[in-house]
């Protein structure tokens, strides 16, 4: 559960501040097939896409599901075409420190497929 965070030094510098929740490993079974196939292992950038059309995802949160390069993913994925925002923010991590300057990505949309 995220929970934005008021009443801290970040947050009277002018920083967001948001709490991160451990994330679940559900998003790469989501994207595995389920066909009579055998099931392939989802690419990173099947990883990062499935995570954001779920919810804005950090990049701390992107790391803890086996994304090592989110920036890089979000490139991919702005050169396929989606839009992703990128907002800096600061987080109190799962230890309890907080944590300036941590990417928050949004997918703002997908992109449009015409056929001719």
């Amino acid at each position: 559960m995220n929970a934005t965070a008021k009443n801290t030094p970040a947050a009277s510098a002018g920083y967001q501040v948001i709490m991160i929740a451990p994330p679940t490993k559900t998003t790469a079974h989501r994207l595995q097939a389920t066909s009579g196939s055998p099931a392939r292992v989802p690419t990173q950038c099947e990883l990062t896409l499935g995570a954001l059309l779920q919810r804005p995802h950090t990049s701390d949160e992107l790391h803890a599901i086996g994304i090592y390069e989110p920036r890089s993913r979000i490139a991919q994925l702005r050169k396929a075409g989606y839009a992703v925002s990128t907002v800096l923010v600061a987080i109190v991590d799962r230890d309890g420190f907080l944590r300036k300057g941590v990417a928050l990505y949004t997918l703002e949309g997908v992109p449009c497929m015409v056929q001719h």
